[in-house]
């Protein structure tokens, strides 16, 4: 680290500020992981939305998209310049991280087309691991926010601000609900 010891007192004073608890990573290291929770989705997303609106049965399939298509598509409709220049100062980490979605995508493209008596079941493992680690993320990310104070509700209603603040925080934008409290029995004695 090349922060004088100012700077970090400093810094560590607004986030004090902020009521969020400091995190302290590599840059390179926050950079590879944004790269891949952060900037692979607004590309994945974008890509859905291109990739279908391109195709000429678009005009007649889009009336019939539903919550699962606006869901994945969310974050095509964010900054195009922002989501530009977030790719290109990260360049090597989402390349990364796009190599492996795209080796994801290929490995089911050929258990779905596969003819094999395995297909089935092997599709069926993709979809079941892909559930299990979600609900795992997000049973840990419910207790954390309920830890720190929130609500555990997986992220539903966040604005800008708080992705922003988790991006830049990770899950440590709030102290724990019994620090607060603690601060507040004390503060009123």
């Amino acid at each position: 680290m090349t922060a004088t010891d100012e700077a970090i007192r400093t810094v560590l004073g607004m986030v004090n500020a902020l009521g969020a608890e400091p995190y302290f990573v590599d840059p390179h290291e926050h950079d590879a992981y944004v790269a891949g929770i952060s900037h692979l989705p607004f590309v994945a997303s974008s890509a859905l939305m291109n990739a279908l609106a391109d195709d000429s049965s678009w005009r007649d399939m889009k009336s019939l998209t539903a919550g699962g298509f606006r869901d994945m598509t969310r974050l095509a409709s964010g900054s195009p310049e922002m989501h530009r220049d977030v790719v290109m100062t990260n360049r090597a980490a989402v390349q990364r991280w796009l190599a492996a979605y795209i080796d994801e995508l290929q490995k089911f493209q050929t258990k779905l087309a596969s003819d094999d008596e395995s297909a089935s079941e092997e599709l069926l493992a993709f979809f079941t691991d892909g559930r299990d680690r979600r609900a795992e993320w997000a049973v840990q990310t419910s207790r954390e926010a309920e830890l720190l104070g929130g609500t555990g509700n997986d992220g539903e209603g966040d604005g800008f601000s708080g992705q922003m603040g988790r991006m830049l925080f990770g899950g440590f934008m709030r102290k724990p609900r019994v620090q607060k409290e603690a601060e507040s029995k004390s503060a009123s004695r």
